[in-house]
């Protein structure tokens, strides 16, 4: 989840640290119907294997690219290495990113 725009680990928080604060869970990242970028490029790039690691991997790059809007390929598994795959579909989430970036980059968007 994302605690004040910045992703944490929702396991490690207590209920008491998030009083007052803003949550954003990945249902909350799509907007007036529109599916987020990085949702989409996954979609896209084939990363959506049996999607129990997404919604983890989905928050933990929306909060990577809020911090370094053109994350390198290291810099974006270094962000995402709390969460695990358990198909080993690594190497098309990262891509599914990038290619989110670079869209948002040439579109003048935001992921």
């Amino acid at each position: 989840m994302l605690l004040d725009g910045f992703p944490v680990t929702s396991c490690m928080v207590l209920t008491a640290q998030v009083e007052g604060r803003q949550i954003t869970t990945v249902e909350g990242l799509s907007k007036s119907g529109r599916v987020d970028p990085i949702v989409k490029a996954l979609v896209e790039e084939g990363a959506v294997q049996c999607g129990y690691c997404i919604p983890g991997f989905v928050v933990a790059a929306k909060g990577l690219v809020k911090e370094v809007s053109h994350p390198t390929r290291k810099m974006i598994h270094v962000g995402l290495s709390g969460n695990v795959c358990r198909c080993g579909g690594y190497s098309k989430i990262v891509d599914a990113i990038v290619k989110a970036t670079r869209r948002k980059a040439r579109d003048g968007r935001s992921c």
